[in-house]
């Protein structure tokens, strides 16, 4: 499978006017979180059931100002399917914070939070997430509070 990887020339747009946080695109791509999808079943009845899905994985994020700058693009020239979620044809990695004030509401992820200011309750680790295409996948998360940009260690 031939992956080439790159830097990515990414961007962030706020997804309305009155919305909060904001959304990662690259070109005309919307990028969600990827997330592993958990499928069960809730009621068994035939010949169509009905269907649940979630993750075991973390999902509550933020995304800090600085995130994108280092972003790396994984691009599958093997897939003509942009939406395969198996191969997408493009993936982001990027560097974002857990946020551990945004919680599940009846079973989805609740409002985006307020963006917060430095040091007020937001986890300190940062963990490299994989983005993807809306379309690639069932279960995702697309807008992520905006967070300032974690300081610089003395000495780096």
């Amino acid at each position: 499978m031939p992956v080439r990887t790159e830097s990515a020339p990414v961007g962030t747009e706020k997804p309305g006017e009155s919305e909060r946080g904001v959304v990662v695109r690259r070109g005309p791509l919307v990028m969600s979180l990827a997330l592993p999808e958990a499928w069960t079943t809730t009621q068994p009845l035939e010949p169509v059931p009905d269907w649940e899905v979630r993750t075991p994985s973390p999902w509550a994020y933020g995304l800090p100002d600085s995130a994108l700058g280092s972003a790396r693009l994984f691009t599958n020239d093997s897939t003509s399917d942009p939406f395969d979620p198996s191969h997408p044809r493009v993936e982001l990695q990027v560097s974002m914070r857990t946020f551990p004030g945004w919680a599940l509401r009846r079973g989805s992820a609740g409002p985006v939070p307020e963006a917060m200011a430095p040091h007020s309750g937001v986890a300190e680790q940062v963990s490299v997430v994989t983005l993807r295409p809306y379309g690639a996948s069932a279960l995702r998360v697309t807008v992520f509070p905006a967070l300032p940009a974690l300081p610089r260690a003395m000495g780096s």
